[in-house]
C-alpha cells in the first residue's frame, strides 16, 4: 500500500510471515529492483527511481511466494 504510488511502497503480510525476498519486475519481465534479507513481516521500497508503469512485486517467505501488481505513478 498505497497502490498506485509514486516513491514508497509499504508491504506488510497479513499473517506476519517473515519476508525472505523481493523483487519488483517490469512487463517485460526483467527484474528492476531487489531487496534481500528483510527478516520481517513488513519492509518498504523505494520505487522512486522506476519509470511510470506497471508492475509485478514478487515476495518470497519461508512457506509461500506472492506476486502483487504495483502501479507507479
Amino acid at each position: 500500500y498505497p497502490n498506485p504510488t509514486s516513491n514508497i511502497c509499504y508491504i506488510e503480510l497479513k499473517d506476519h510471515d517473515s519476508i525472505e525476498f523481493i523483487s519488483v519486475i517490469d512487463p517485460t519481465g526483467k527484474i528492476v529492483l531487489k531487496k534481500t534479507t528483510i527478516n520481517d513481516y513488513k519492509t518498504q521500497l523505494d520505487i522512486s527511481a522506476l519509470k511510470d508503469g506497471f508492475y509485478m512485486i514478487s515476495i518470497i517467505t519461508p512457506t509461500k511466494t506472492f506476486i502483487k501488481r504495483l502501479i507507479k505513478i
